[in-house]
């Protein structure tokens, strides 16, 4: 009798781990399969590929476009337009878009690698930071980590501290530090998950999800830079409320408060306004 329970719960566990599995790879979020075109641009970055879309003008001031989770640089497009004078970084990060997705783990601090050296490739000493959610975290990271290198971060709703992301179930279980997200973590990373599931972003998910804990808000209080939270009451992703912890620990930052209609695309609502916004910012002395 206890061997037939034994094998009942062995077939229970079996089921939920391929459900687990099978699941993941169908709801978790995917890449965009866009092919590769004459106008894109790569540049060799630590043995990968990532792609850039570099303006290089005449100027000192160098602003530096980093996307949010599952973008790509062209959300940068219409904003980064009315930038007539500056010279212009936006690139898919390592894992997204058309950049390579490789065997590694997505963390905050690995895309602040690859960021740091891209810039060592273009020859680009210091820049402002200008992130979208999880692109605003990285910046906001990399500030604090390469405090010489990086002059002001502005950041559209960053993603980062603990708790401020809002999921639909299941994500608001698996999408936070824990035991679950490290379940995800081990399913998505499984040679057969990438045979299965080649464009999923369920690994950069649970990896760029399981920084966001307390160490993230310790680093946030080492950003001594000048910081703009661009940030609507309407945002249903990244909550607003949260901008007053984000104030708090930043003793050098403000805010600007979006339109409740921006939601979650602070980049892309009213770009000629959020350029007269950024503009202010960017000169400000």
């Amino acid at each position: 009798m206890a061997k037939k329970k034994m094998l009942y719960l062995f077939i229970i566990f079996i089921i939920i781990i391929i459900t687990l599995f099978i699941s993941s790879g169908l709801l978790l979020p995917s890449n965009n399969t866009n092919r590769i075109t004459s106008e894109d641009r790569f540049i060799e970055v630590k043995n990968s590929k990532i792609r850039i879309k570099f303006i290089q003008r005449s100027s000192d001031v160098n602003l530096i476009f980093l996307h949010s989770f599952g973008g790509s640089l062209e959300i940068w497009d219409s904003l980064s337009s009315y930038f007539k004078n500056e010279n212009i970084l936006a690139f898919d990060l390592i894992g997204f878009g058309k950049s390579n997705k490789l065997d590694i783990e997505y963390s905050l601090d690995t895309q602040v690698e690859y960021l740091n050296a891209l810039l060592d490739s273009l020859k680009i000493k210091q820049s402002i930071l200008i992130g979208s959610s999880m692109g605003a975290s990285i910046s906001l990271w990399a500030a604090s980590k390469y405090p010489d290198r990086f002059l002001k971060v502005a950041a559209f709703g960053p993603s980062g501290f603990p708790g401020s992301m809002n999921h639909e179930w299941p994500g608001n279980l698996f999408y936070k530090p824990g035991v679950l997200n490290k379940i995800g973590n081990y399913i998505t990373r499984s040679s057969l998950f990438t045979l299965l599931f080649p464009n999923s972003l369920g690994r950069q998910t649970f990896n760029i999800t399981s920084c966001y804990n307390d160490s993230f808000v310790l680093t946030m209080t080492n950003v001594n830079h000048p910081v703009l939270l661009l940030w609507s009451r309407g945002d249903n992703r990244s909550l607003f409320s949260y901008s007053a912890k984000y104030l708090k620990l930043m003793r050098n930052s403000s805010l600007y408060e979006l339109p409740s209609e921006a939601k979650h695309n602070g980049p892309g609502y009213q770009p000629q306004n959020i350029f007269k916004i950024l503009s202010k910012f960017i000169y400000q002395k």
